[in-house]
């Protein structure tokens, strides 16, 4: 590491900087305050940590929604914890980021802050491996207990639950479930249980180190589950089917989530921890042991949010032969990839015309045939790259272009669009693909979107907010993979939208 001095700024600013005059990269961070149940993480917190996973911890006094903070590794990724803590420096407030790509130059990360007594689950893949790690599809994590950390991602058809244990010493074998290692899992999903009840949306159940047990519903429904041993203690999964929580899944719905982590040591004794802390779900005391939801914790469904950080410079020479949108400062966007998909980044940008948008795919052969314009079904059969934007709330524009620059414009959902403005171009590293497939090493989609093409009467300011989701269709000879940022598959509504804020860090 290079030589640093330090740098305090104003209110939740702080930075170090290099001794000598070059500045290192910085690692923006984008705080998103999400009021749940009345609850104003920003309000309820008098300081503020920052805590990078493997690295530094940063302890801030206030609080601005944006930060810039901190070395930058020269390579590999991080993930970002931030806490609030009130007067008597209790934890009241958490958010967590997804992994961040910590090469080249500045780098942000988007955290959604709530009170420690929410969570968010968060969009996750269409396709889930449940024998590798939830958090290896790029989902931030959820909550933490003590030090328990769990995940919530969902799909169209699962809620998803993981958490990671820190345990070295393992108990012996319990015949009975409430006598071993693990969670409990209670469920509430349309959060409607009485006190000291379960009724037609619940679901609780032992998610253990070596066992696995339902106490509700009856009649044992089918929940995928699978428990693994790793470094220093274990890791548990479950993917609960969305049937069995009331069947609605949509951004920004809300459920019950209470979690019970039961240690047991080697005389048989059980330490029980709870979250949220303030959650009883056993007033009377069983034996065994009963789970309640009411008094849990409240888990709303998230979206993902995307950062496009605003340039400054001329870009008029964007679309010449190997220019890239990170030369000129623009940060990569993580897509979530399916198993076996090629390498993909995309950078994503804007100024005061519109919004830029380049796409470097590794794909190793490109296939796309000439078609007719408006011909959206044979265009995905090709290679395609295809764009939905939803400005400010507006219907949802989709462009679907294939490798070989045909095009078809309409609206999510239905409806015409026809973009006047919009300036696009593929480059190859071999020929072009032309009725064929041919080997190739990658390609590069570029676009330029005038605001008025989005419907925009002057242009947005920073902190506007786009509708968004970008797929990309592999079909290389008969093999028919996606690439996108909304993961649970291409977008079918405006709320499956990624948001792709624009932000302004200069």
């Amino acid at each position: 590491m290079r030589a640093m001095c330090w740098r305090s700024g104003w209110w939740f600013a702080l930075a170090l900087v290099a001794c000598a005059s070059e500045a290192p990269p910085r690692l923006y961070l984008d705080l998103l305050p999400l009021t749940v149940d009345g609850r104003d993480p920003v309000a309820e917190s008098h300081s503020f940590a920052v805590v990078v996973e493997g690295g530094k911890s940063y302890d801030l006094g206030g609080f601005e929604r944006t930060v810039a903070f901190g070395e930058i590794a020269t390579g590999g990724e991080a993930r970002l914890q931030v806490f609030g803590r009130d007067l008597a420096g209790e934890r009241v407030a958490w958010g967590f980021s997804e992994p961040v790509p910590l090469a080249g130059g500045d780098r942000q990360a988007v955290v959604g802050f709530t009170s420690d007594a929410a969570a968010l689950a968060h969009a996750g893949p269409a396709l889930v491996d449940p024998q590798a790690s939830l958090l290896a599809t790029g989902v931030p994590r959820s909550l933490g207990l003590d030090e328990v950390s769990a995940s919530l991602a969902f799909n169209r058809a699962f809620l998803f639950v993981e958490v990671e244990v820190p345990d070295g010493s393992r108990a012996p074998f319990a015949s009975e479930w409430w006598k071993g290692d693990g969670l409990v899992v209670v469920l509430d999903g349309l959060r409607d249980s009485a006190a000291k009840s379960w009724d037609g949306n619940d679901v609780v159940f032992f998610l253990g180190r070596d066992a696995f047990a339902i106490q509700w519903p009856a009649g044992q429904p089918n929940i995928l589950h699978r428990a693994r041993e790793q470094t220093g203690g274990y890791a548990a999964f479950a993917a609960v089917p969305w049937s069995l929580l009331g069947g609605v899944v949509e951004a920004g719905r809300e459920l019950r989530l209470g979690l019970e982590w039961r240690d047991a040591d080697d005389s048989g004794a059980v330490q029980a921890r709870r979250w949220p802390r303030s959650w009883n779900p056993d007033p009377d005391g069983h034996d065994p042991p009963v789970h309640y939801p009411d008094g849990s914790g409240t888990v709303r469904l998230r979206t993902r949010t995307l950062d496009a950080r605003r340039i400054r410079g001329p870009v008029d020479d964007f679309f010449a032969p190997g220019r890239r949108l990170s030369d000129v400062g623009a940060q990569p966007l993580s897509l979530r990839l399916e198993p076996g998909a090629d390498a993909v980044e995309v950078y994503a940008t804007w100024d005061g015309s519109g919004l830029l948008l380049l796409v470097e795919s590794q794909d190793r052969v490109v296939c796309a045939q000439r078609r007719s314009a408006g011909d959206r079904d044979n265009l995905l059969r090709d290679d395609a790259v295809e764009l939905v934007l939803a400005p400010g709330g507006g219907p949802p524009r989709r462009a679907l272009i294939n490798l070989s620059g045909d095009t078809a414009f309409d609206q999510l959902g239905g409806g015409a669009w026809n973009p006047v403005g919009m300036y696009f171009g593929f480059e190859f590293s071999g020929p072009a693909p032309d009725n064929d497939c041919r080997e190739a090493a990658g390609y590069l989609f570029k676009a330029r979107l005038p605001w008025t093409d989005l419907g925009f009467v002057t242009p947005p300011e920073s902190g506007a907010v786009l509708g968004l989701d970008l797929n990309l269709y592999d079909n290389d000879r008969g093999a028919h993979l996606r690439s996108s940022f909304c993961p649970l598959g291409p977008a079918q509504l405006s709320g499956e939208l990624a948001e792709l804020r624009l932000v302004d860090f200069w």
